[in-house]
Order: C-alpha cells, then structure tokens, then sequence
C-alpha cells in the first residue's frame, strides 16, 4: 500500500511529471529515426538475402516506395491525432510500432 501511495505522489507532482512525459517522447522519436534509416543503412545485408536489390534502380524503388508510404501516412496520421485522445494515441502508436517490430523480428 505505502509503494502505491509514493507513486501516486509522484505522478501528482506537476513539475516532474511533464517532464517524464518528453523524455519517453524523445526515446520514442528517436527510434523513429533510427527505424527510418534502417533501410539505407542495412542496404548490404539486404542485398545478400534480396539478389533484386543488387541493382541500384531496385534499391532507388524500394526507398522510394517507403518514402511516398511514409509521406502519404503522415498527413493522415495528422488527421487521426486531431480527432483522437492525445492519451490514446500515443499508446496505440507505442503498441502499433512494437507489434511491427516484433513481426518484423519473427520474420523468416
């Protein structure tokens, strides 16, 4: 009960609390980042596993077509924040990006 009632303080006090908040924001964007560079930095690896990729045009395509899907999402994403619970949001966000990583991760 007492570790319940020090938690609840903590969260109560209105200078910390925002903070925290950016801080996991900025972890977040910052594997936002690294995620986006993945492809461009991993283009050697993958071109062991993807014998299409050797070519440079084909490389050109596939960071073209994650650009223009990315592109086109952010607006849309734009209006999904505008009409949902800031609260939600940031949780379904949280949830979507590690159901893609861990897909990504059991992938054969």
């Amino acid at each position: 009960m007492r570790v319940k009632h020090k938690k609840l303080l903590y969260m109560k006090n209105k200078s910390i609390y925002p903070w925290v908040v950016v801080g996991l924001l900025w972890i977040v964007a910052l594997l936002n980042y690294m995620d986006r560079q993945m492809l461009s930095t991993m283009q050697e690896a993958m071109k062991v596993d993807i014998v299409e990729l050797n070519k440079a045009e084909a490389f050109g395509a596939l960071m073209a077509i994650f650009l223009w899907i990315y592109g086109f999402m952010s607006p849309v994403a734009g209006i999904i924040a505008d009409r949902v619970n800031r609260k939600w949001l940031v949780v379904g966000s949280l949830f979507c990006l590690v159901r893609c990583h861990f897909l990504d991760g059991v992938c054969p």
